[in-house]
C-alpha cells in the first residue's frame, strides 16, 4: 500500500521545481543574448574595416591607372555622423589596419 501512495503522489513536478528551471533558463538566455549582441557590433566594425581595406586597394589601383588619387573614402561609424567614439568612430580608407 505504501508503494501505491508514493506513485500516486509523484505524478508531476512541483511548482518550486518548475520555477527553478525557468529561472535557470532565463539566466542562461540573458547571458547568451548579451554575448551575442556584443559580437554583432564587433563583427560590423571588422567587416567595415575589411571593406575599407578593399576600397583602399581599389583607390591605389585608380592611382596607378590615372596617376592621381580620388577623394578619401570615409565611414562615419554606427551613428552615421562625423566624429564619435567606440562604434561611432569615423574610419578612413587611409587608416592603418
Amino acid at each position: 500500500m505504501k508503494k501505491r501512495r508514493k506513485k500516486q503522489m509523484r505524478k508531476g513536478f512541483t511548482m518550486i521545481e518548475l520555477m527553478a528551471v525557468l529561472i535557470i533558463l532565463g539566466l542562461l538566455a540573458t547571458v547568451l543574448v548579451r554575448n551575442f549582441m556584443g559580437q554583432t557590433d564587433k563583427a560590423r566594425v571588422i567587416t567595415t574595416k575589411a571593406n575599407l581595406k578593399i576600397l583602399h586597394a581599389a583607390v591605389m589601383q585608380f592611382k596607378m591607372d590615372t596617376g592621381r588619387f580620388p577623394f578619401v573614402i570615409i565611414s562615419y561609424g554606427a551613428d552615421g555622423e562625423e566624429g564619435g567614439e567606440s562604434y561611432d568612430t569615423d574610419l578612413y580608407s587611409t587608416d592603418a589596419f
